[in-house]
């Protein structure tokens, strides 16, 4: 258990290093010559809570969630698990950089906000989705308890969307 701790704690440290130094390399080298840096970074802006945000927010992480579902099937789940963990590093550590270029210590803050609370419950909904994955590849252990897991995926995934769409604007603004 501790070797995979440890793994992990290097997986994501790695990406955020890469991600920063690749930010910090592309800022340095196009953007700041191009005054593109203004498209890249998160603006915080008001967002009025509508049936269209929900729609979007719903078919944007319906395909994601789809697109994860298929390759945990696809792919062993760890493979996945550690890979999707890299990735989603490598962008943190990246939209930090630029953050932290553009606003300073305060970006920091900003990237916090736009992340919270619905990525608590869509890390919740990917964990029950990884697990469930497992489960089927090495236990076949199907029944009841799959679909009551299921189920909990898209409850979790459902929350997640209603706080990105309608309690994440209040709290940017």
């Amino acid at each position: 258990m501790e070797k995979r701790r440890y793994f992990f704690g290097m997986c994501m440290l790695a990406g955020l290093i890469l991600g920063s130094l690749f930010a910090n390399f592309v800022y340095q080298s196009n953007l700041i010559y191009n005054d593109q840096i203004n498209r890249l970074i998160l603006k915080t802006q008001k967002v009025e809570p509508n049936l269209k945000l929900l729609l979007y927010i719903l078919l944007k992480r319906g395909k994601q969630y789809a697109i994860i579902y298929l390759l945990g099937y696809i792919l062993q789940p760890m493979v996945l698990f550690v890979l999707g963990f890299f990735f989603f590093s490598f962008l943190m550590g990246s939209v930090l950089s630029l953050q932290i270029i553009a606003s300073g210590f305060q970006g920091v803050f900003q990237v916090m906000l736009h992340l919270f609370p619905h990525f608590i419950f869509y890390g919740i909904c990917l964990y029950l989705l990884f697990q469930r994955n497992g489960r089927d590849m090495y236990m076949k252990d199907y029944g009841y308890a799959q679909e009551d897991r299921a189920v909990k995926e898209m409850v979790f995934l459902f929350i997640g969307i209603i706080m990105e769409c309608f309690i994440n604007p209040m709290i940017i603004s």
